[in-house]
């Protein structure tokens, strides 16, 4: 089978040509050897149901259609008596399922994937297929409808939302204060190219597929192509190495399929849904080729202080290093001001000519900037309701969701604002960012922290960011009467005695109380 794939793959030159013909060779193979079969899945099924408990109910609803046709008190007496089993037969099972689940479960993810669906009853996997908006007055349940009307809102959600250009900065915005920030404090260092990959790298990433992750559009599904892995690897090679010789990349690798998410208030609103993009599988090991070696190249120039999607960070180092920091300075007698601030779809708000931009200015090739402009044009997604999809539209801004890329991507657009900020420091998780900085002397720490938050929200404004100063907090730590006040775009930052810092509410004396009682006072709620 490999000689068949790489045969005719080989008289292209085109990976959208090269993809095609794999793809098509593949689900032909398929069809003829492991065809789809259609089966009907019983909906809603619990987790713990058994076989006993399972013949039970099939006996109960027997000995009450028989009551049903004979009204006697017999055949009512025998349907309450076997009612009655099942009752005892589902608490036993439920009793022995979370009593062999928590004993037996070693992997934390494992543990909170099986509690989480008793916890919060609003959501869960069936949700996407049983969605009411309402829409200009009117309640929609039709799932085309329903589907358009979640792509064209994902799509254009940011449709007011100015563009910035080269036309206001120069070519490759070399005006741009970002730039010049990167270029100024840029360590030399050569330049990066994209390597091309080998069939052994290829196998090894497809070995190490998910195979419980969701298939994207094409229908691949990560099952298959794992176990196909050493058959595969070479083909899958040379479209790659193909993209990356002609800095074009396939365009199937570009479309997404998106699920709505419902995320919390009113879910008859559609402004309250998330979108959940799944791209293909194998685009996804492309992608980790690419991330992999951008990653080795940036793992110096990133500030040590983000902290998202990087190998030995994770929020919790994130809240040690913070709240260390804060203690440290209470210990030298300082206070502490911190400031919590909030970005609107930051990931949506990216501009891919800014982006390119910086990659260039940090040094990354003409060729594989280039590569990475393809990458991000022509991105189109649809949306998938049930059983049910939307037409496709273009995306035209942000970094892709879903993505291996889109996260890294993020980090390094965000990087230069840390060489901006001069006297406080920032800590960046995604698009989670505080500001804070220690003095003994409170006027001092005011107007510093003032000023270099003005700094920063200018530096979001120039970058394309949307800020909600009305959603940023701000805390004090330390003895002081003095009453500190901070304003952005005229409007009070309000200082809290608690704030939330990376889904954890801590309070000024450094503390968890509030967080603790907040998560037993739900647990108390779901029983």
């Amino acid at each position: 089978m490999p000689l068949l794939f790489i045969s005719v793959m080989d008289i292209f030159d085109d990976p959208d040509d090269m993809l095609y013909v794999f793809e098509s060779l593949y689900n032909n193979i398929l069809d003829e050897h492991s065809p789809l079969k259609y089966a009907h899945v019983r909906g809603h099924q619990v987790p713990y149901m058994n076989n006993q408990w399972r013949s039970a109910i099939r006996k109960r609803n027997s000995l009450w259609r028989r009551f049903v046709k004979e009204r006697t008190d017999a055949n009512y007496d025998l349907y309450k008596v076997q009612r009655n089993v099942c009752t005892s037969l589902r608490r036993k099972a439920i009793r022995k399922y979370f009593h062999n689940k928590a004993e037996g479960s070693q992997n934390p993810a494992d543990f909170w994937k099986m509690y989480r669906p008793f916890l919060h009853s609003r959501t869960g996997s069936g949700q996407a297929n049983d969605i009411l908006l309402k829409e200009d007055g009117n309640f929609i349940n039709d799932k085309n409808v329903l589907a358009d009307l979640f792509n064209d809102y994902f799509v254009n959600i940011l449709e007011d939302v100015n563009e910035i250009t080269e036309m206001d900065y120069g070519t490759d915005f070399i005006e741009h204060p970002s730039i010049r920030a990167i270029m100024h404090n840029k360590v030399e260092k050569e330049t990066f190219n994209f390597d091309l990959v080998n069939s052994a790298q290829v196998d090894l990433l497809l070995s190490s597929i998910n195979s419980r992750k969701s298939c994207g559009h094409d229908m691949l599904h990560p099952k298959l192509l794992k176990l196909s892995a050493p058959v595969i690897a070479l083909s899958v090679s040379k479209i790659i190495n193909s993209s990356i010789i002609s800095c074009c990349y396939p365009v199937r690798w570009k479309m997404g399929q998106v699920t709505p998410l419902f995320k919390k208030e009113d879910e008859f609103y559609k402004k309250n849904y998330r979108p959940v993009t799944v791209l293909p599988i194998l685009n996804n090991i492309y992608e980790r080729v690419l991330s992999d070696q951008l990653s080795a190249y940036f793992k110096d120039i990133l500030s040590d202080f983000i902290s998202a999607y990087r190998k030995n960070y994770s929020c919790e180092t994130t809240l040690l290093r913070l709240t260390e920091d804060w203690r440290t300075s209470l210990d030298n007698k300082e206070l502490v001001a911190v400031v919590s601030l909030d970005l609107s779809k930051a990931f949506d708000c990216v501009p891919h000519e800014l982006l390119l931009a910086k990659l260039k200015a940090y040094g990354v090739a003409e060729h594989g900037v280039a590569l990475l402009r393809n990458y991000l044009s022509g991105r189109s997604q649809r949306v998938k309701v049930g059983d049910k999809f939307s037409s496709w539209l273009p995306v035209i801004r942000g970094v892709p969701q879903g993505s291996v890329l889109g996260p890294l991507f993020f980090n390094v657009f965000m990087n230069d604002l840390f060489y901006l900020l001069k006297g406080v420091c920032i800590n960046a998780y995604a698009d989670d960012e505080q500001i804070y900085a220690s003095d003994k002397d409170p006027v001092k720490l005011e107007m510093k922290l003032q000023c270099q938050l003005l700094e920063a929200d200018q530096w979001f404004g120039m970058n394309g960011m949307i800020t909600n100063p009305e959603k940023y907090q701000a805390m004090i730590l330390g003895n002081t009467n003095y009453s500190f006040s901070f304003t952005v775009n005229d409007t009070d930052i309000p200082v809290k005695d608690n704030i939330d810092l990376l889904g954890v509410n801590i309070d000024k004396n450094l503390q968890f109380n509030g967080h603790v009682k907040k998560h037993l006072h739900k647990g108390q709620q779901s029983n």
